[in-house]
């Protein structure tokens, strides 16, 4: 059993280099597991930094126009060769048993593996978190002198990982509740842990549920949600792996609620299923964590 681990990105490079320093960093044996880079119209130089490296694990680079995620992912899934896809994103750091985790759970048996997530939210006011680039209208509100000292690099990643990066255990609201959803075995929306930022699911049920909608386009959110929606439809079983850890380098978005409420909006549209508008009261802040959960079991 081999994995294919699948990293759309998009105008996210400096990010996308700690990224690939995390994939070199694996335990996992690299004749295990390829890595697809679907570069989704990039303008950022990611392009030319994936033509111009080479890389000790076996990879392969898609370079195709601006679609959004969704469509980036289906790229990369019709050209995965292996049985086993894992979804990640060009803002994550992989933890060293990243891809070996994985790989345990579906050895084990086959399922949607949702592996743990944590937060490096002081991380989200740097357009290059390696050196201390803010981003040009980001107000931090805090001392630049304080967050830069928090920068990571390359070699933090390869040589001091547990203290500089694994040390971090701060994961956000929506990861604790699927955390609670997968482990309670009366949960009625195990499709709420379909993150791309971190899953592992057979290929072949991917295909069989038509590939990620790409009607979602290019606004940010939700397509990985609606793809878990179909599987848990499909009565597919969903686990929680705390072991296949990743570490996402949050950022600064300007329309992160606006362009959720869009693509929940759609995500409704389609199923009418009165749980996904409860999704959107907790991120709006409606309701807080307890009830949003009691809501879903």
């Amino acid at each position: 059993m081999k994995v294919s681990l699948i990293i759309p990105t998009y105008n996210k490079l400096p990010r996308l280099k700690l990224t690939v320093a995390s994939i070199m960093g694996q335990k996992c044996p690299f004749e295990d597991f390829e890595v697809i880079f679907a570069n989704d119209g990039s303008t950022d130089g990611t392009e030319e930094f994936l033509r111009n490296s080479s890389f000790p694990f076996n990879y392969r680079c898609i370079h195709s126009e601006n679609k959004g995620r969704a469509g980036a992912r289906n790229i990369a899934i019709e050209s995965a060769e292996n049985e086993i896809l894992i979804f990640s994103d060009d803002d994550c750091i992989l933890h060293p048993m990243f891809i070996t985790e994985h790989l345990k759970e579906q050895r084990e048996a086959l399922k949607i593996v949702h592996g743990r997530i944590h937060n490096l939210s002081y991380l989200k006011f740097f357009e290059d978190p390696t050196n201390g680039t803010f981003y040009p209208d980001c107000d931090t509100g805090r001392p630049s002198d304080l967050l830069i000292k928090m920068c990571i690099s390359e070699k933090d990643i390869l040589q001091d990982f547990e203290a500089r990066i694994g040390s971090c255990t701060k994961v956000t609201p929506f990861e604790r509740v699927t955390e609670i959803l997968l482990t309670q075995h009366n949960s009625t929306a195990d499709w709420v842990s379909f993150n791309g930022g971190n899953t592992g699911v057979p290929k072949q049920w991917i295909e069989e549920a038509g590939g990620f909608d790409e009607n979602f386009g290019t606004t940010w959110g939700c397509e990985d949600l609606e793809m878990g929606y179909r599987l848990y439809v499909m009565n597919k079983k969903f686990t929680y792996s705390p072991c296949a850890a990743n570490y996402h380098i949050s950022h600064y978005r300007k329309k992160l609620k606006g362009d959720h409420r869009s693509t929940l909006s759609y995500f409704y549209e389609k199923y009418k299923d009165e749980k996904i508008l409860q999704l959107q009261d907790f991120v709006d802040e409606k309701i807080d964590l307890d009830k949003f959960v009691h809501g879903l079991l």
